[in-house]
């Protein structure tokens, strides 16, 4: 049978359980606060991400995984953010940037915004940005409408 607590031996015994509960639940909250995805209607955002931008920089990019999880297609055609003049959809080919009208989100296809390859690009930037930064960007979609979103400073996304 289980021994009885009481007295100190009880206060000690419920703050053993409250810190087992504080620490698990700070744990839960450090992994949801480095993970940050959006949904809006059909359409998923994951982990929107820009690498930083020092002193003097006029551009940063932005990268970031998208799905369309409806039927029909859709597709990116824009970006604002107030922290730059321009937001443009680019697409690097052969070592040149080529700009790109949209970005087609074919229904059940995720869609990689990543360095190398398609990704949004910041022009004319307002500040600096350095790593564990944020800010926001406004994503405008044909058949979705506007999505924002919270764009995280970093080297490279940690997880």
């Amino acid at each position: 049978m289980p021994k009885s607590h009481t007295g100190p031996e009880l206060v000690l015994c419920w703050t053993r359980r409250a810190a087992l509960i504080f620490g698990a639940a700070m744990a839960v909250g450090a992994a949801a606060a480095t993970a940050h995805d959006y949904k809006q209607g059909d359409v998923q955002i994951g982990h929107p991400w820009a690498p930083p931008a020092g002193a003097g920089a006029d551009t940063t990019s932005v990268y970031f995984a998208i799905v369309n999880r409806g039927r029909m297609a859709d597709r990116l055609v824009a970006a604002t953010s107030d922290i730059a003049a321009r937001v443009e959809i680019v697409e690097l080919v052969a070592g040149a940037l080529r700009r790109l009208d949209d970005i087609a989100l074919p229904p059940n296809t995720p869609v990689a915004l990543r360095p190398g390859g398609r990704h949004l690009r910041l022009t004319g930037l307002g500040r600096r940005l350095a790593a564990g930064d944020r800010f926001p960007l406004a994503l405008r979609l044909v058949g979705t409408g506007a999505i924002a979103v919270e764009v995280l400073v970093e080297e490279r996304p940690q997880h």
